[in-house]
């Protein structure tokens, strides 16, 4: 469902549900249980749905590439405009973290406990930092640091 930001009205009412959404691109990206699918952010109508062996927990847009965090351990790559899987990366436990995206690289944490750097071209490993518990928050990059909380009761600031 969208909503006009004026009057609170209803602009448009698309079937589906979803845990998280994302909007870019002329696109509103629903993800949850089994997949993801796209809607026109005007109009509500259907673009491409994507199924995928999990349930999606985070996203994050990015020069027309939708980034997907999964509970079955996977960070996926999807392309906005058609929703053709590009890459997938196996973490070693759900991907419930925020995902943050900087300078062609995917940065996300896992409930195994690491901070994942990955490359946004291919999905390779640039990177990963053993916090010791889940990292479950929201990443955020900044002045080339990369700071994500863990379950460890600690705040980590990692050179991006």
């Amino acid at each position: 469902m969208a909503l006009r930001a004026a009057d609170g009205g209803v602009a448009w009412i698309a079937p589906g549900s979803a845990v998280v959404l994302a909007v870019g691109g002329g696109s509103v990206i629903a993800g949850g249980v089994g997949g993801l699918y796209a809607v026109d952010a005007a109009s509500g109508t259907p673009q491409w749905t994507q199924t995928i062996g999990g349930t999606v927990i985070s996203m994050a847009l990015s020069g027309g590439a939708l980034y997907a965090g999964c509970d079955d351990g996977y960070l996926r790559a999807f392309s906005v405009a058609d929703g053709s899987l590009t890459w997938t990366f196996p973490a070693g436990g759900p991907v419930r973290s925020g995902i943050a995206v900087a300078g062609g690289v995917v940065y996300f944490g896992s409930d195994d406990g690491y901070v994942y750097a990955v490359g946004t071209v291919a999905g390779k490993r640039r990177w990963a930092y053993h916090t010791g518990q889940e990292v479950a928050s929201g990443l955020t990059v900044a002045d080339g640091r990369v700071f994500a909380g863990s379950h460890d009761n600690k705040l980590y600031a990692l050179q991006a």
